[in-house]
């Protein structure tokens, strides 16, 4: 089996599908999403391309807090809050 089936095989059915919808989303929400979110990527050792972009995103939107268990996203340059008992207890105070 070449390498691309294996990693058909691997690979949930709906998970490109997904992925690249959100892609879509980020590009058609505006170029600068995107092109923060590489930047982001450039600069970051442990952010992922497609979480960067997310976070870029997330940025140029104005949001409070990332809240995500991946703590690459404290290197995102904004609030990252893990959404556990005491992550959440922080959001609730404010």
């Amino acid at each position: 089996m070449c390498a691309h089936g294996a990693v058909a095989a691997r690979t949930p059915r709906n998970l490109p599908a997904t992925t690249s919808t959100c892609w879509l989303r980020c590009w058609s929400s505006g170029r600068g999403d995107l092109q923060e979110g590489l930047r982001l990527y450039a600069r970051s050792e442990r952010l992922g391309a497609f979480d960067a972009v997310l976070a870029a995103t997330a940025g140029r939107a104005n949001a409070a807090a990332i809240v995500s268990a991946d703590t690459a996203f404290a290197e995102a340059g904004m609030r990252h809050v893990v959404p556990d008992a005491t992550g959440v207890a922080g959001l609730l105070d404010g």
